[in-house]
């Protein structure tokens, strides 16, 4: 199983999950992004954001490409959801391995971009 960079979008990766034959996708939640519903995705991840803290579900294809993301405040919350789209999820959740050192400051370097006050605030 191919793991998600240890960032996506901003966001550290805590837990992550490739979807098989064994999860069933079940229309009950489902993100939509310009107009279009993203779901059934190939990957899940969940995420701490690195702007706020927030604990993020990450829809991803098959790369990793994050396609759309949903704010939850806890793990257990965005596991939650997850299971409400996605049947089965909850046995496919692989914990993150420790990051290397390359990795962590990765990690302080996009912290510290994300939240450089100077730079300024995109409203839309």
């Amino acid at each position: 199983m191919m793991e998600p960079p240890a960032i996506l979008d901003s966001s550290q990766v805590l837990l992550y999950a490739v979807l098989d034959d064994s999860v069933t996708y079940t229309g009950r939640a489902y993100v939509i992004v310009d107009g279009t519903i993203i779901d059934p995705v190939a990957r899940l991840a969940i995420g701490q954001n690195l702007y706020d803290d927030d604990v993020l579900l990450l829809r991803c294809d098959d790369e990793w490409n994050v396609l759309g993301v949903g704010g939850y405040g806890t793990v257990e919350r965005a596991q939650a959801s997850a299971e409400t789209a996605y049947a089965g999820i909850g046995a496919k959740w692989q914990r993150f391995r420790p990051l290397t050192p390359e990795e962590l400051a990765a990690v302080e370097e996009t912290r510290k971009f994300v939240r450089d006050p100077s730079i300024p605030e995109i409203k839309e």
